[in-house]
């Protein structure tokens, strides 16, 4: 690699961290790594998104959009900037699924050609706010975990027959 294209960042990064990790040993202030975390989740976000947007790397998009959303979830959840401060961080899990959900969304918005994004997006979007809603109160599904266990094999199925649709489609459209 030429001297050109080399980047002082990652130099650059190695320095702050150990200035951190030295300033918290002579407690020079408190730092804890679960206070700067959510933060370093949305500096990794946004680097993705520059990637993205500034340099046309499409590939970016899916973990631009988890590790901003994951930070800002995170710091939002941290401060208490919503009005489910009062819940457990259990109730939130399906969070986790609908932030992966939505990543799935926005890399297919950026491929629209890779049709096949749209399946995880939806049955992880569906699922996510399904529970979310259900842990909230605002939707109330008596015994929703066993109903998961007895149908889940109906996802598999609404898989296995759009990749067989899509397939017969492509044959269609090619012959």
């Amino acid at each position: 690699m030429s001297n050109e294209k080399r980047s002082i960042l990652p130099g650059l990064i190695l320095v702050v961290i150990g200035c951190i990790i030295l300033f918290n040993k002579f407690d020079l202030f408190d730092f804890r790594f679960r206070d700067i975390f959510p933060y370093l989740l949305l500096f990794l976000g946004f680097w993705f998104l520059y990637r993205l947007i500034g340099q046309g790397h499409r590939s970016a998009a899916f973990p631009a959009t988890l590790f901003v959303l994951f930070g800002a979830f995170m710091i939002i959840s941290r401060h208490s900037y919503y009005f489910w401060r009062f819940y457990d961080f259990g109730d939130f899990w399906p969070i986790v699924l609908v932030i992966i959900g939505l990543a799935f969304l926005v890399q297919f918005l950026v491929k629209p050609k890779d049709w096949g994004l749209l399946i995880p997006s939806f049955i992880l979007l569906f699922i996510g706010s399904l529970f979310f809603a259900n842990n909230m109160g605002w939707l109330y599904i008596y015994d929703l975990e066993y109903y998961i266990q007895l149908y889940w094999p109906v996802i598999l199925i609404f898989i296995g027959a759009s990749l067989v649709l899509s397939n017969l489609r492509r044959k269609v459209s090619s012959g």
